[in-house]
């Protein structure tokens, strides 16, 4: 039964019942009413879901601007609505409209929009409505001494209490309140000016709107974060491997197919184990990574398709996810062949550099005591030849061949320093040629007064060990007539074997090239069988190939002698030795 109807029949049923007829009909007139919201409500509710579901399939920021605009018009709250958006100094970014012709829309684009400082005009305390903001004509005129936006096409007398320059603007707002634009709206279906109530529902589409823009602005930041990655990954002269938590490999760059020669897509899935050559460097990484959650620059050598190997420095670190659980690795690796080439021939330049300027210094320095010992040997040879015996001349002679061969002992010493390492400066021959300056470098040598030190044996016994012969013979001679008790060995195992005899030797001199045994084999020996003789090695390298002297200074040994020496400097080291023991026992 229809309500005319059912209006009908109540009257004649309540035709002699005045006051009831009055009530029932009051009732059903507010029911009608109430059924006509619900209806009302029920159209909104259906057109905004028709909007949420094409709000999903649209992806333009615009078309989804412009169709929440077009539903404010469906519901029939406004018949125009403008969304502007705005940057974070609040000039114009774009629009969304919906209610506008052709020729509106485009005065819109034309118009010029409001300045920054206009556009906080609006958001002032005395002209906000629940979260909205309306400006009332005139007030509106004077704000801005202009007219904004699209003029109305109605009149006044299509409204009740609506001014066609009203305005009415609703904030959208981001997270952490950020402004992001207005949604503005004119011409409202009932001629009314807003309030509270009616302004809920513009309220929730400028929430729409503004959730839209954010979700848009981070779809749009992490898409440009995206590509920035993508390009400075594939762009990345280093290699960029990063895999998920079970070591399976999830990126693979362009540079790491070029230097390891394989195909991306061929190893994407694959074990990242599979790159490294070294399987214990691997565990290394690994653990690194499980103790600190990153490793920097570990040198390594990763494993190309054909089978080789290629060095590199690798720096990596986990990843986790929000919860703190691990989801993979990522992994730079830089291809260090280059590096390691340039700094080979950087060295080898230098060591051609520092030779030549030893070269020139070492020419220089001992040209110079060479002539003099050439040319004294030569006028004492011509005077012995010639039968003169003159004990003075020949002394003199030998005296200055003697001091000679005193300063090239010097030299080699002195370059025998610069062999181990010890500094060096040079010295400006002439133009850009420069010298290893041997001058001053070395300290002079201590001479040792036998009458300053401690006692020491009468006669001490001294085992000399070398395995060139004149060597043997002239450094026992000296000696012996030095009043020591002297033998000699001719390699590594026979020095061992005489020392470990009785009487025991106080001191043994061994060179630390011999053959059999080292020098350094001879010291440990001597060392741990016979712990009261000294040793004393000797070398003629300033390069120590077997690293004896090295591992024998590590182990204790204190007295070196660097040839070439005169044979007082080794009866010093004997002295200082003795006396060095003598000193420790008392």
């Amino acid at each position: 039964m229809r309500y005319e109807e059912l209006r009908r029949t109540l009257q004649e049923a309540l035709a002699d019942d005045r006051s009831t007829r009055r009530e029932v009909l009051a009732t059903l007139s507010r029911l009608r009413s109430r059924l006509s919201n619900y209806k009302e409500a029920a159209a909104r509710l259906r057109t905004l879901l028709r909007m949420s579901a094409r709000l999903q399939a649209t992806e333009s920021l615009a078309e989804e601007l412009n169709l929440i605009c077009q539903v404010i018009i469906d519901i029939r709250a406004y018949r125009r609505a403008v969304i502007t958006l705005l940057d974070d100094d609040l000039e114009v970014l774009g629009y969304g409209w919906a209610g506008l012709d052709q020729e509106q829309a485009a005065a819109l684009q034309k118009t010029e929009p409001l300045k920054p400082e206009e556009r906080r005009k609006i958001f002032q305390e005395e002209f906000r409505v629940s979260n909205s903001y309306f400006i009332r004509y005139p007030k509106s005129d004077r704000l801005f001494n202009r007219e904004i936006g699209v003029a109305s096409q109605l009149s006044s007398e299509d409204f009740v209490n609506w001014h066609p320059r009203d305005l009415l603007f609703v904030p959208l707002r981001g997270p952490r309140g950020r402004l992001s634009g207005t949604l503005s709206v004119d011409d409202p279906f009932d001629g009314r000016r807003p309030s509270r109530e009616s302004l809920r529902i513009i309220e929730l589409f400028a929430n729409i709107a503004a959730a839209t823009v954010s979700s848009h602005r981070l779809y749009l930041e992490r898409e440009a974060a995206r590509r920035y990655l993508t390009n400075l990954v594939d762009n990345s002269a280093d290699i960029i491997v990063a895999t998920d938590a079970h070591n399976r490999i999830v990126v693979f760059n362009h540079a790491a197919e070029k230097i390891l020669g394989y195909e991306a897509d061929e190893m994407i899935g694959r074990d990242v184990t599979e790159l490294y050559s070294r399987e214990e460097d691997f565990e290394k990484i690994r653990q690194a990574l499980r103790d600190d959650g990153e490793i920097s620059f570990f040198e390594t050598y990763a494993r190309t398709k054909d089978g080789g190997e290629i060095p590199i420095s690798l720096s990596a670190n986990v990843l986790l996810d929000d919860d703190g659980e691990l989801i993979g690795t990522e992994g730079v690796s830089k291809d260090l062949r280059e590096h390691l080439e340039l700094e080979r021939k950087l060295i080898a330049a230098e060591k051609q550099k520092t030779l030549a300027q030893t070269a020139v210094g070492v020419s220089h320095e001992i040209n110079n005591p060479l002539e003099s010992i050439l040319s004294a040997c030569s006028l004492a040879r011509r005077h012995l030849a010639a039968g003169d015996l003159d004990a003075e001349f020949l002394t003199e002679k030998l005296e200055i061949a003697l001091q000679g061969a005193r300063r090239i002992s010097t030299l080699v010493q002195d370059f025998n320093k610069l062999a181990y390492g010890s500094g060096y400066r040079l010295t400006e021959v002439s133009g850009e040629v420069q010298m290893v300056d041997f001058n001053g470098t070395v300290e002079d040598r201590k001479t040792i007064d036998t009458g300053t030190f401690c006692p020491i044996p009468t006669k001490p016994r001294v085992l000399i060990a070398d395995d060139e012969p004149n060597i043997r013979k002239l450094l026992g001679e000296y000696l012996s007539q030095e009043g020591f008790f002297v033998q000699t060995a001719k390699d590594g195992q026979e020095v061992v074997e005489l020392a470990q005899r009785q009487p025991p030797f106080d001191v043994v001199i061994s060179d630390i090239m011999m053959p059999k045994k080292t020098g350094y084999e001879v010291y440990a020996e001597i060392t741990e069988t016979c712990p009261h003789t000294r040793v004393v090695l000797m070398t003629g390298f300033g390069y120590d190939p077997t690293h004896s002297l090295l591992k024998a200074r590590k182990d204790g040994l204190e007295a070196v002698l660097f040839k070439p020496f005169e044979p007082r400097v080794v009866r010093d080291k004997i002295f200082e030795v003795l006396a060095e023991e003598n000193k420790g026992k008392s």
